[in-house]
């Protein structure tokens, strides 16, 4: 008989990593990205929390940047944008 045991932990390989954090979020253009659920209510809170602990940065509201459902248009515009972060979606 062969028992099969399976890892109650969760843990899987992750096949992609992320890009490495910022040091900071002072100087940089960071692009909000995401019409989800409550979107027009917790970007600009979100935009006018990041304003208030980091006034040299750029913020891109959600409404000027494509929807994540297209990848390639986001990366081009992100790119374009001259983007240094992204914040993907809003917690719904």
């Amino acid at each position: 008989m062969t028992l099969e045991v399976y890892d109650p932990t969760g843990a899987v390989e992750a096949p992609v990593t992320f890009a490495k954090r910022l040091d900071t979020l002072a100087g940089k253009t960071i692009a909000q990205v995401g019409h989800s659920w409550e979107a027009h209510r917790t970007h600009p809170l979100i935009r006018e929390l990041l304003e208030g602990m980091y006034p040299t940065a750029k913020i891109i509201p959600h409404t000027e940047m494509p929807d994540y459902t297209d990848p390639e248009l986001l990366a081009r515009s992100a790119k374009e944008q001259q983007c240094d972060a992204v914040i993907l979606g809003n917690a719904s």
